[in-house]
């Protein structure tokens, strides 16, 4: 029987898309000041790639406008061109586009105010109830991941396995203890989340399968409980040199009664959209073949990033 604390529960149904946009500034700055501004002191909401501002400067309804931040945090604006504003509250970032237009205009007000969040696309995989790609608000931490993927499976032991976080370009993978997160109530290890990461929740029980055909290492291939075909690609190896054709995958499956099963798989719609009808869950046995492509696959270059970001997941 499954025991999850009562800390635990609490936490996993806080709402994960409650949020007021009510952060707005007003800044008017010296030409001439150089100085630290009082806007930059920290505030509740901090601006993230995806949201959307409105811009207000003096008052003036033709210099109104509303911009998206892009995904590297940054602005483009006429005057004064790109602006990194992501991070920034929106005091900070009116500050700096006052410090910016000071240079045409003497003492410019400006307000900055959220009016859209974005979102963050993030993967959840491994042993947790419901795993796929989900949309969190810009400010998602760990626990807004896991709380959408339904919260760990299997917990019988009442032990919290580490999750994994990767993240797009590379970089350290972060452990992060699910056990000091969720059973003691370590929330400074509830981690905010970059867009495209993947988070994977290791299972406690691992078991083998085999994995054929055009993958960097062939063979058999140790997988933990909740993992999915995805995860057994990516432990086999999916280089440019595999040549790996992942929309024709061969699964076969050993039944209990002897039956034998052979089903193709597109991985594609798998990792593209988060289906996991076609990320098949792994069983103990499962032989898994992967064709040699003829020419250029179906999402070939996003194959290879993801696929490489949960390798990396699987190899520290």
């Amino acid at each position: 029987m499954k025991r999850v604390r009562t800390f635990a529960i609490a936490v996993l149904l806080l709402p994960t898309f409650a949020f007021a946009f009510a952060a707005s500034a007003r800044a008017q700055v010296d030409q001439s000041s150089e100085a630290a501004s009082p806007f930059e002191m920290n505030n509740a909401y901090h601006i993230q790639g995806g949201d959307q501002i409105a811009i207000a400067i003096d008052d003036d309804a033709t210099l109104a406008q509303n911009v998206t931040v892009l995904d590297d945090g940054t602005i483009d604006l006429p005057l004064i061109g790109t602006l990194a504003v992501g991070g920034m509250s929106p005091q900070a970032a009116a500050h700096a586009i006052a410090r910016r237009l000071a240079v045409y205009m003497r003492r410019p007000q400006v307000v900055v105010s959220v009016v859209k969040e974005g979102v963050l696309e993030v993967t959840v995989l491994g042993d947790v109830k419901a795993p796929g790609k989900y949309e969190l608000r810009s400010q998602g931490r760990l626990l807004d991941a896991i709380a959408a993927a339904g919260g760990v499976a299997d917990v019988e032991t009442g032990v919290y396995p580490d999750a994994r976080i990767a993240t797009p370009g590379g970089g350290d993978v972060a452990t992060i203890s699910l056990e000091n997160l969720l059973q003691r109530g370590d929330t400074s290890l509830d981690v905010p989340l970059q867009q495209g990461a993947i988070v994977y929740v290791p299972g406690r029980m691992t078991f083998t399968v085999h994995v054929l055909g055009a993958v960097d290492k062939p063979g058999t291939i140790v997988v933990h409980e909740g993992d999915r075909l995805s995860i057994a690609i990516a432990a086999a190896g999916d280089s440019r040199q595999a040549n790996s054709d992942l929309n024709r995958i061969a699964l076969t499956r050993h039944f209990p009664n002897g039956t034998v099963g052979t089903y193709r798989v597109d991985l594609y719609p798998a990792l593209e959209r988060g289906d996991e009808r076609y990320d098949v869950l792994l069983k103990p046995g499962d032989e898994i073949f992967v064709p040699e492509a003829n020419g250029r696959t179906t999402g070939e270059g996003f194959f290879s990033t993801l696929l490489y970001m949960l390798g990396s997941l699987l190899h520290i």
